[in-house]
C-alpha cells in the first residue's frame, strides 16, 4: 500500500479539521489552573515544520515562571494527596491530555502520564521548597 500526501498549508490542515482542533492565537503558562502570562512578558513563535508559517506564539518561560508553578504544584500537593486513586483517575481522564479534541480554553495536550513513579525510577524526585535553591 503506497500512502500519497497532499501538501497543505497549516491553515488548510486547520480548516479540513473544523472544530474538532482549537488552537488559539497565544498560549500563556497554565499555572495553578489559569493561564498565567510570563514574568517577563516574552513570547516566541511556534512554526509549523510543513511549511514555516507561524501557528502561534508561546510563552517563553524564565526560572521565574518555573518558581510559580513550583509554588502552584506545592500548594496543591496536600489536597491532591488526600484525593483517592480513583478520583484522581477520574480527574485526569477528563484532563486535555485524554485523547479528546483540545477546547480553546484548555491547555495544549501533553503525553499522559500512566506508570507509577517505580516504574520510572530514571524521573527526578520533586524537591520541597526548602531544597529547591540547592539544585
Amino acid at each position: 500500500m503506497q500512502l500519497i500526501l497532499t501538501p497543505e498549508t497549516p491553515a488548510s490542515a486547520l480548516e479540513r479539521v473544523g472544530g474538532q482542533i482549537k488552537v488559539r492565537n497565544r498560549y500563556d503558562n497554565f499555572i495553578g489552573g489559569e493561564w498565567v502570562a510570563p514574568v517577563k512578558g516574552q513570547y516566541f513563535d511556534n512554526p509549523t515544520p510543513i511549511s514555516g508559517e507561524i501557528v502561534c506564539t508561546v510563552a517563553r518561560s524564565t526560572a521565574e515562571d518555573i518558581e510559580k508553578a513550583l509554588d502552584a504544584a506545592h500548594a496543591a500537593a496536600p489536597a491532591w494527596g488526600k484525593t483517592s486513586p480513583t478520583e484522581r483517575a477520574a480527574i485526569l481522564l477528563r484532563s486535555p491530555t485524554a485523547s479528546k479534541p483540545t477546547s480553546p480554553t484548555s491547555p495544549p495536550s501533553r503525553p499522559s502520564i500512566t506508570a507509577s513513579r517505580s516504574a520510572r525510577p530514571w524521573l527526578p524526585t520533586c524537591r520541597s521548597p526548602s531544597t529547591r535553591s540547592a539544585i
